[in-house]
């Protein structure tokens, strides 16, 4: 019994289950915030570069993949840093839950509370989970990216390292 408890804690593979609760707070933060600003900044791009030629339906499709795309990039960056950063726990799950907490607590109040005005507050509702597909998946995706990168750079993030003494004076 006790020489499984040393391999079990010995094993570098094998991480602590408890998650990370700071790295996670601000990852998801971050998330939100990326997603944000990534929906805002790419739809702002498009509505500059529509030009006068361009029919009410490619401007109005054109927007929405802007806006879609940006919100999957900033999903996929924040998931992805979060898994990175992590230091317990899963880093994989940590990115993945950090990314869904963004999309719950940020994107689909936006999506709902920024519908036109022709369409009701439930219909707004089913388009926003309808939008938890793609984003979903950028969010999944970005934290297995993370959570790859942090696991081959090891890093240290937060550990405090051991400092050398001086050297002895003479």
């Amino acid at each position: 019994m006790q020489l499984s408890e040393n391999l079990f804690q010995s094993d570098p593979e094998i991480r602590d289950p408890r998650f990370d609760l700071p790295v996670l707070a601000v990852g998801g933060l971050a998330s939100a915030l990326l997603s944000v600003a990534g929906a805002t900044g790419l739809l702002y791009l498009s509505r500059s570069s529509t030009g006068p030629s361009v029919g009410p339906t490619a401007a109005t499709l054109d927007d929405a993949f802007s806006t879609v795309f940006g919100a999957a990039l900033g999903l996929l960056a924040g998931s992805g840093l979060t898994a990175c950063f992590a230091r317990r726990g899963s880093r994989t799950v940590t990115g993945i839950l950090a990314g869904f907490f963004a999309y719950a607590a940020v994107l689909i109040p936006v999506v709902v509370l920024t519908g036109p005005s022709d369409v009701s507050t439930g219909e707004s509702f089913s388009f926003a989970l309808a939008l938890g597909v793609p984003l979903g998946l950028a969010v999944v995706i970005g934290s297995m990216i993370g959570a790859a990168l942090g696991a081959s750079h090891r890093m240290s993030f937060g550990r405090r390292r051991p400092r050398q003494a001086p050297p002895p004076r003479s």
